[in-house]
């Protein structure tokens, strides 16, 4: 059995939540079963109550967030793209998960001030090509105790896991699973 047919027997998505998968996947890229089990897991394990995506993956990755999270949780997603925005709002209708999401419209570096300084459980990264200065952004609004999760670390022109494997309140883990997912532990305020 090859690894994505065992990651979707263990971690099988309902008819709604596939079918949101296969349309959205025509056009943006989405967290594959194994990440989007990990992700719910970290939410499960960590109790995570309140999340960030920056960039939105078409309303896969808060699905299975919310899957995870903590019943009253709430995941505020923050797209840049107009048109990926608009894919989002609709997913979150079809998979009834909209008394969950904050949708917000706008570049992270100029929404992302709307969203309070460490208060966020766990912050997702996974605009298609992540910069240090998102990770920056996520290092901002991540609490004490807080993760951070970089899909597409190796993507684009920053070096975003060496960026985090040189901060002083993280050690990171990056995982082989060929997209670059890097997760970081924020154990302290940085200096």
């Amino acid at each position: 059995m090859d690894v994505s047919a065992l990651q979707t027997t263990i971690h099988p998505e309902d008819d709604v939540l596939a079918a949101v998968r296969a349309r959205v996947g025509q056009t943006v890229s989405v967290p594959d079963a194994g990440v989007s089990a990990l992700l719910s897991h970290l939410a499960d394990q960590r109790g995570v109550r309140h999340a960030v995506l920056l960039g939105t993956a078409g309303g896969v990755t808060a699905a299975w967030l919310l899957d995870g999270m903590d019943p009253r949780g709430i995941v505020t997603c923050i797209e840049p793209d107009t048109r990926r925005h608009a894919l989002m709002g609709d997913s979150v209708a079809e998979l009834g998960i909209a008394d969950h999401i904050r949708l917000i419209n706008g570049h992270p570096d100029e929404t992302s001030a709307r969203l309070s300084d460490g208060n966020y459980d766990l912050v997702v990264v996974q605009l298609d090509e992540p910069t240090i200065e998102l990770v920056t952004i996520a290092a901002r609004l991540l609490r004490v105790g807080g993760m951070v999760v970089v899909r597409h670390a190796s993507a684009g022109a920053d070096d975003v896991a060496a960026a985090l494997a040189s901060t002083p309140w993280s050690q990171p883990v990056v995982l082989s699973d060929g997209n670059g997912t890097v997760l970081a532990h924020r154990d302290r305020d940085p200096e």
